[in-house]
């Protein structure tokens, strides 16, 4: 079965956050109580979080936009005034000519800007405490699960990765507070039990946002990624001297695998231009993402079949992709993507001087960088090779 919200978008009545958490409450699942107005929300005397709601968040860019504590606004009671308040920033970007995410994605989508701003709304929830959690099945692994957490004070930040309801070895975690793998076994049961309801689709891994408190867990959001496609292979001989195991992957190739063109360097980003001016290719092959165009990336995730992303450390990459929108996008988006070592590995497939000239190439050329690197995975590990 399709997904409801992508055959009819208007069934997400602009506010997808809000819409999709009367969805899953009606069917069971625990929800954040949320409020019709601004009003109604302040009266209750809860802790208030101002959440944005746009029709694109549900299978678009991340974090385009940002959600708020309402005591930061203590003052406003009119909703317009709410209204302006939390979306002055951007505007004011917008009218000096600075960078404001929204504009620049509305320049790489042809819309127009001040269309896009009427279109955002704000939906009202009871901000919990505890610890907010990330929840990611697995594109091409059945019964794997990629748990972030992050938390308050007696909680620091951790990812697992659960395999058949086991932690897998894998896993980072920095949590002060022992976590009980039951808590993970029970965020899974609640995860498939929303990814299963009739108007998603079940054969795909969307990224789910729930709050744990109290002993409880509540559904936040649901975010589009990639559908499952099982691998059907395994790779079990060992990697050849010219190629570089990743130090984890997610999603599957072929047992031939695949041949991508992966951009190092980025001519836009290396000559200067403005964001709003780069160009968005219909396809690229995969990229190692060197740049700081947040935009650019949300919307190429989704485009790519590799995506490779290097670290000194794979834990400090992981801790990245639990607490940042976009270093998640990049992780969950891609048909596969890996992470690499730091210089060992990254320079045995881009000699060190490659890396160190492309950028002036890039800039002399106005061309974008580009290595064509094989990829051979069956979700488990992956192989790198260089091919050109």
């Amino acid at each position: 079965m399709g997904d409801s919200y992508l055959e009819n978008p208007e069934r997400l009545k602009g506010q997808p956050k809000r819409t999709l958490a009367d969805y899953v409450e009606r069917n069971g699942v625990l929800v954040p109580r949320r409020f019709d107005s601004l009003a109604e929300a302040k009266d209750s005397d809860l802790p208030i979080m101002v959440r944005s709601e746009h029709t694109q968040e549900y299978d678009g860019v991340s974090g385009l936009l940002r959600s708020e504590d309402l005591d930061e606004f203590s003052e406003i009671t009119n909703e317009k005034e709410l209204w302006n308040e939390l979306l002055k920033e951007e505007k004011l970007k917008e009218e000096k000519g600075k960078t404001s995410f929204p504009s620049v994605y509305c320049a790489y989508n042809s819309l127009d800007v001040h269309t896009f701003f009427s279109e955002v709304s704000f939906s009202y929830w009871e901000k919990l405490g505890g610890v907010n959690r990330t929840v990611v099945a697995d594109s091409s692994i059945a019964r794997r699960y990629h748990i972030m957490s992050t938390g308050n004070e007696d909680t620091s930040v951790s990812y697992v990765i659960l395999d058949n309801g086991e932690i897998s070895p894998r896993s980072c975690m920095i949590e002060k507070n022992t976590v009980v793998l039951e808590e993970f076994r029970e965020l899974v049961a609640i995860y498939e039990k929303v990814r299963t309801l009739n108007n998603f689709d079940a054969n795909h891994c969307p990224i789910m946002e729930f709050q744990s408190f109290g002993g409880k867990h509540y559904f936040l959001q649901y975010h589009r990624t990639r559908d499952f496609q099982k691998a059907d292979f395994q790779l079990e001989k060992e990697p050849e001297e010219d190629e570089v195991e990743a130090l984890l992957v997610r999603g599957a190739t072929t047992p031939a695998g695949s041949v991508c063109k992966i951009t190092i360097s980025y001519a836009e980003w290396e000559l200067l231009k403005k964001y709003k001016e780069w160009q968005i290719p219909e396809r690229e092959e995969g990229s190692f993402d060197f740049h700081n165009n947040l935009v650019f990336s949300e919307i190429m995730t989704r485009r790519r079949k590799l995506q490779v992303l290097e670290t000194k450390a794979l834990e400090g990459e992981l801790m990245s992709i639990a607490v940042g929108h976009t270093r998640r996008s990049i992780f969950f988006k891609p048909e596969i993507s890996v992470i690499l070592q730091r210089k060992e590995q990254v320079y045995q497939l881009i000699p060190k001087e490659e890396w160190e000239t492309s950028p002036k190439k890039a800039r002399e050329t106005g061309e974008d960088k580009q290595v064509l690197l094989r990829v051979i995975s069956d979700g488990n590990k992956a192989y790198l090779k260089r091919m050109a």
